[in-house]
This record gives structure tokens, sequence and C-alpha cells, in this order.
């Protein structure tokens, strides 16, 4: 059984420039949360698990 790992990602570092890499670490079964004054804001999920 895989282990899930969350992966973070700050709404400033994305502002910053980390768009591109951080749409490149999307994948399936790996969602990315972007957090907002060290709290979860949003969940980023590949195109896949939106349907």
């Amino acid at each position: 059984m895989p282990i899930l790992m969350k992966n973070y990602v700050s709404a400033t570092e994305l502002s910053h420039g980390a768009v591109e890499r951080t749409l490149s670490d999307l994948s399936i079964d790996h969602p990315i949360v972007v957090t907002r004054n060290n709290q979860p804001a949003a969940v980023m999920i590949a195109p896949e698990e939106y349907d």
C-alpha cells in the first residue's frame, strides 16, 4: 500500500513563480494543499480527479 504524502505550497510561493513546478508535481492521488497564513486555503488536484 503506498504512503500518501501531502504536498504543501504557500500562496506566496505560487505568486513568486512556483506555479510551473507545482503543476508538474500534480498527479493522481497526490493533491497539493495551498496554504495562506500557514493554514490550508485550497487544494489543487489533477484534472482526472475532478471528474
